[in-house]
């Protein structure tokens, strides 16, 4: 059984929320891409540059909660983004949600209950 101790367990899930959270900046820059057909385009770079640099400290944070937690047991909150960017997505973006989906998200809770039960004590 392993312990995951409040800071790395912390430094984990601000992890998921900023990947999270730069999924939905990629997709604002897609979409300003397509409207201005570049990439290169001022509107693009100015979200797709802050969401790269989200990902590089999301990195950063990872590798520091790494040093705590075995990979195995920390990725499986990697997870979590599979049910908060397909739920942001409808919130931001209008995107629809098909039963298959919430299906899934219901499938993807249970696969990290059953993964970490057992797995860690707090």
């Amino acid at each position: 059984m392993v312990s995951i101790r409040p800071l790395p367990l912390l430094a984990i899930l601000v992890t998921v929320l900023c990947i999270s959270s730069g999924q939905l900046m990629f997709k604002v820059a897609a979409a300003r891409a397509n409207v201005a057909d570049s990439f290169l385009s001022p509107g693009v770079v100015a979200v797709l540059a802050p969401a790269c640099m989200l990902y590089a400290g999301a990195t950063l944070i990872w590798v520091s909660a790494l040093r705590y937690v075995p990979l195995a047991v920390a990725y499986v909150f990697m997870a979590l983004s599979f049910l908060i960017v397909p739920v942001l997505s409808a919130v931001f973006f209008k995107e629809t949600l098909s039963a298959r989906q919430m299906a899934g998200a219901v499938l993807i809770v249970i696969g990290i209950i059953v993964s970490l039960t057992g797995q860690i004590r707090s």
